[in-house]
């Protein structure tokens, strides 16, 4: 399996439950056309000894290398700039993203 992770805050003058709403939304999007195999979203509690990390962790899991490029493709052509995707990006003021894949 290979995941997309995505790290990100909140801006000060966006509501916490808007954003979540959004990212849930997209997530189903996402499930709905098969662009993924299995997302988890979650709001960090304890960040432990690393204080500067995001708030926000988000999985974003790929059957394969395959299934994620096509994938990203997709949502470049058709979905990037287009609601809720569009409206994630814009309340975000922090943005990290790692990738990883499970052994």
């Amino acid at each position: 399996m290979t995941s997309y992770n995505v790290f990100y805050s909140i801006k000060d003058d966006v509501d916490t439950h808007y954003v979540t709403c959004l990212t849930q939304e997209f997530v189903q999007l996402l499930s709905e056309h098969d662009l993924v195999e299995s997302v988890t979203c979650s709001k960090l509690t304890n960040k432990g000894n690393f204080p500067e990390m995001p708030d926000f962790h988000l999985a974003v899991n790929f059957r394969n290398q395959d299934h994620m490029n096509e994938s990203f493709d997709t949502v470049r052509r058709t979905l990037m700039n287009e609601h809720p995707h569009a409206e994630l990006m814009k309340s975000t003021k922090e943005f990290k993203v790692t990738f990883s894949e499970s052994f």
